[in-house]
């Protein structure tokens, strides 16, 4: 792979696979914050030079106290 300038990661659905997949919330966001940190390893494996992850945006704060709880904890 050639070298990289820039990657952004936008995680997404975390919501939905946790009600698909019949989990509690925090175990999904546990989940999806493995596969971010493989996503990071990636990245630096292959000289990304600057890595930008957006994992929480000022709509997310207005979440349900369950949903916002389990987002923090992890």
């Amino acid at each position: 792979m050639n070298s990289l300038n820039h990657i952004g990661l936008i995680p997404d659905g975390t919501r939905r696979v946790s009600r698909k997949h019949n989990l509690f919330l925090v175990d999904a966001y546990w989940i999806a914050m493995q596969r971010i940190v493989d996503a990071i390893n990636v990245f630096f494996d292959n000289d990304v030079k600057i890595r930008a992850i957006y994992l929480l945006s000022t709509e997310n704060l207005s979440r349900s106290e369950y949903e916002l709880s389990s987002t923090l904890k992890i």
